[in-house]
């Protein structure tokens, strides 16, 4: 297919080649996209690229505050479904977490059901969007170490309590509680 050389509409001096099909098929031919943005912002009257337009438009008191509604409605939305994209995000985490210490996994999103409050230490569960979460956060946890990321084998608890039973063994965590029983009887014994 033949090659046609045109000169840019836009800024009249730059010549480019392109395939005489193309060239036919438009009705402007310009150089590169700058020079076609440039043009059709002054085609508006504008005489603002689209960038430029829409920072102007964003900046004025009444379209700043229905960007702001906007957000929080798009937030809403977010928060809406952030169950299910929370437990997504929950089972590839522990995906990656089983591949790295070559355990099984054979979850899906319908074997997770976030409760309200943590089993063990009756807090109000709380989805957050941040990194990492709080301790408030619903984490997974396995039931038996010895198995992996099965189902019947995983709940879903608070990560402050999984935190804790994380790296202590039974008698361990019973240790600390009768330590910490006795010195608070001590605390108020002296008082």
């Amino acid at each position: 297919m033949p090659n046609i050389t045109f000169k840019c509409d836009f800024c009249k001096n730059k010549e480019r080649s392109e395939p005489f099909a193309w060239y036919k098929k438009r009705e402007n031919h310009f150089c590169s996209r700058q020079c076609a943005n440039k043009f059709n912002a002054e085609k508006k009257h504008s005489g603002l690229t689209r960038k430029e337009y829409e920072k102007q438009y964003w900046k004025k008191p009444e379209n700043a505050e229905r960007r702001k509604i906007m957000a929080r409605n798009s937030l809403k939305e977010r928060n809406k479904n952030l169950g299910i994209s929370y437990i997504k995000t929950m089972l590839s985490r522990c995906r990656a977490r089983a591949l790295k210490k070559n355990l099984e996994f054979n979850l899906d999103v319908t074997d997770i059901e976030i409760p309200e409050f943590c089993p063990i230490l009756n807090i109000k569960l709380e989805t957050a969007e941040k990194k990492g979460g709080q301790y408030n956060s619903p984490s997974l946890d396995r039931i038996n170490n010895n198995f992996g990321y099965i189902k019947g084998n995983v709940q879903v608890i608070s990560k402050r309590a999984n935190v804790i039973k994380s790296d202590a063994s039974l008698e361990e965590i019973e240790l600390v509680y009768k330590f910490l029983k006795k010195s608070l009887c001590q605390t108020l014994n002296l008082q």
